[in-house]
């Protein structure tokens, strides 16, 4: 892959905040477009039907296997589906074909601004998830002696005792380049590059099914965020995973987006609980009509006592074991950019354990589809951050405190 041409940082304002000529700029969104160019997302709608089941398979290239995507049978207009076609408005998913595979997790970690900041730290784990039987969830004395030998395993303290760390690398830098939104690739894409290369060369059979990003896909204004170039760069499999909305249009908005997700939830749970019971509620919940930004002319209503929050539908949801709710997000010309997965999580607790409200947002980065991006966000959550990249920040946390210890 060709380096990026840094001939020249961006000059700092009196405030700390990046100013790039017109120049830089357009060099910067001309290799933002070559990325985007060269993106590969897979069709969420490449299904292969089994009359007798009724269930609806995925087919995907290697390396990820196919995941079952069954959708409601005979979902229509009375299962909330607003009267569309197909299989109406819900689709679920259970995501059992996802164990005992090998998932990577990529993020950067900076030194805080109080110390001086000037110094970063990219790592790269690599995670085996455990088979569902090898994992205790009771809290009888077998398990109990479980957890303390995972307890006294290398860096049992960043991740789940569901998962095996299989890989992990790390390096420090100093950034050239401020942060600048719509512009992160150009600060972490290098060192994080250069961490899965190697690990491509040295350990091959390590290599992971994808790759979870901390950052956008093409969920960003001209469709290449972070896990477009680290996809397309190495021709593995990535997932970008947003802990904020990355606002696309001038239209978008986080409260729209938080008002369409309640009632998405407050619609989900109607097909849950009429008679017809369209949508099972023990698996996880596509919401295929999606959130469509800027059609309303002033700011929705949030506190409307029709509309349930987030935070009680969540509960609600969970009370019918459902995992989770996705909703796709539509840009202006209606193409599907990523989606919004909220009630998520909540295994890393146990019994006591409560899936979360705080949505994150989840875009194609390279070789996957939307829908299996999101299948393989959900499952691989404990809590609400995915467990490879939850794994790798931590590390690189706990790496960077190193440092300023020393």
């Amino acid at each position: 892959p060709v380096a990026l041409k840094m001939t020249r940082a961006p000059e700092i304002c009196m405030y700390g905040c990046a100013m790039a000529d017109d120049e830089l700029l357009a060099e910067w969104r001309e290799l933002q477009r070559d990325i985007a160019s060269k993106v590969v997302e897979r069709s969420s709608g490449d299904y292969e039907t089994t009359e007798d089941s009724h269930q609806t398979t995925i087919s995907l290239p290697s390396p990820l296997p196919p995941l079952l995507v069954p959708p409601p049978a005979g979902a229509g207009a009375e299962g909330g589906g607003g009267g569309e076609a197909g299989h109406g408005r819900f689709e679920v998913s259970d995501g059992d074909d996802l164990d005992a595979s090998l998932y990577g997790g990529v993020d950067v970690s900076y030194a805080p601004a109080a110390t001086g900041g000037g110094s970063a730290v990219a790592v790269y784990v690599v995670l085996r998830r455990r088979r569902r039987g090898d994992t205790c969830t009771s809290n009888n004395s077998e398990c109990s002696q479980q957890r303390k030998k995972h307890k006294k395993q290398p860096h049992s303290d960043i991740m789940s005792d569901a998962y095996e760390l299989i890989y992990s690398d790390s390096v420090r830098y100093s950034p050239s380049v401020p942060y600048m939104s719509g512009y992160l690739a150009f600060r972490e894409i290098e060192p994080l590059q250069t961490l899965v290369q190697r690990q491509l060369e040295q350990q091959p059979e390590c290599t992971p099914r994808v790759i979870l990003v901390d950052g956008n896909g093409i969920l960003h204004p001209r469709r290449a965020g972070i896990a477009c170039f680290l996809g397309v760069r190495t021709g593995i499999p990535t997932i970008g995973v947003g802990k904020k909305l990355c606002c696309v249009e001038d239209c978008w908005t986080v409260d729209e987006a938080k008002h369409a997700i309640a009632l998405g939830l407050r619609d989900a749970d109607l097909a849950m609980t009429t008679e017809t019971r369209k949508v099972p509620s023990n698996d996880f919940i596509f919401d295929t009509k999606g959130v469509s930004f800027g059609e309303t002319d002033s700011a929705p209503d949030t506190t409307s006592e029709d509309v349930p929050s987030i935070k009680d539908s969540v509960a609600t949801l969970a009370s019918r074991k459902c995992k989770g709710y996705a909703v796709n997000l539509r840009a202006s010309n209606g193409a599907v950019l990523g989606a919004a997965l909220v009630g998520h999580g909540g295994r890393a607790y146990g019994a006591h354990g409560k899936p979360t409200s705080n949505p994150i947002y989840i875009s194609v980065g390279h070789k996957i589809s939307l829908k299996e991006a999101i299948v393989v966000c959900e499952e691989l959550s404990h809590v609400r951050i995915p467990e490879p990249v939850r794994a790798a920040d931590l590390m690189g946390r706990k790496l960077m405190c190193e440092r300023i210890d020393e």
